[in-house]
């Protein structure tokens, strides 16, 4: 009988190791790419001053805009739905909310905007993305 009990306590601890550690830390960071691909995509869009020599169609500049939007959103929903694995998150020094709420004001920034490079820069702080990993390697 005590095998079983134990069988049954396991299943309930893996079960809550699965549901309320694993995936949230999944998701965080399957966001975190989907934020660095949204940013590497629309990169040449941030830098002030090169609008004479690229201008965005209006389709580009709207699919700049919902995947900025798409992506803050689904980081700050994040932050709010996992309040039990952030404490441990916020430990790594990534803060998806703050993150968040740059992508949603850099998806209603038109492009080559004056501050555009800087919020894309703090962006990339606050996800740790593009941090050194050697002398000779970015990542």
């Amino acid at each position: 009988m005590s095998a079983l009990l134990w069988g049954f306590l396991g299943g309930v601890v893996a079960w809550f190791v699965t549901n309320f550690i694993s995936q949230p830390l999944i998701k965080i960071i399957s966001l975190r790419e989907s934020a660095a691909v949204a940013l590497a995509r629309y990169e040449n869009y941030d830098h002030h001053g090169h609008e004479e020599e690229d201008t965005p169609e209006a389709d580009t500049i709207k699919a700049r805009n919902v995947a900025f939007s798409e992506v803050g959103s689904q980081l700050k929903a994040f932050v709010i739905s996992n309040q039990i694995i952030m404490k441990a998150i916020h430990k790594t020094t990534w803060r998806p909310g703050p993150a968040g709420e740059n992508l949603i004001t850099l998806s209603q920034m038109p492009p080559y905007g004056s501050e555009n490079w800087e919020i894309r820069q703090n962006i990339m702080k606050h996800l740790k993305l593009g941090k050194k990993i050697s002398k000779d390697l970015r990542i």
